[in-house]
């Protein structure tokens, strides 16, 4: 790559709006299929190597997926896809048990990617502290939005 500066941008959101499944009603198909095409135009116009979340295989399964939002803009763009969220297993074999302590276990697998441009989606609880422990590391930072989901409940 031609640039070695790492730059991880945040996108946040309610979780639920990071999966499909079948209790999903057209509306909320919308808001997801939109937070879909957002990070794939996000994507591309950034020359995002990795789409990365705080989600895991394990949560795919347990809410029924059939569709998984930030693994599925991945495919899209043609970009690498990664779940940073530590396992119920490895929580308590790794002895995860705040939020500090699980933001540390996404940013090393952030770095273990060893890629230079990261596109993040977590939780909006998290962006600041995120934003400012990569800043820490030296690693630029941006977020490119939020709130995505916040009003799930409310529709169908």
């Amino acid at each position: 790559m031609e640039n070695d500066k790492h730059i991880v941008y945040l996108v946040g959101v309610n979780h639920r709006i990071q999966y499909t499944n079948s209790s999903c009603g057209p509306e909320w198909r919308g808001d997801i299929q939109a937070l879909e095409d957002y990070l794939v135009s996000k994507a591309n116009e950034l020359k995002i190597e990795l789409l990365a979340e705080e989600f895991n295989q394990a949560l795919v399964e347990r809410n029924h997926a059939i569709g998984c939002t930030v693994r599925d803009a991945a495919r899209r763009c043609g970009g690498e896809h990664l779940f940073c969220e530590p396992t119920m297993f490895e929580r308590d074999s790794l002895g995860v048990d705040t939020p500090d302590k699980r933001e540390n276990i996404w940013l090393e697998r952030l770095k273990d990617s060893k890629v230079f441009s990261i596109l993040f989606v977590c939780g909006d609880d998290h962006l600041k502290s995120v934003s400012e422990k990569l800043n820490a590391q030296g690693v630029e930072t941006s977020i490119l939005s939020e709130g995505w989901g916040k009003d799930w409940m409310h529709k169908q």
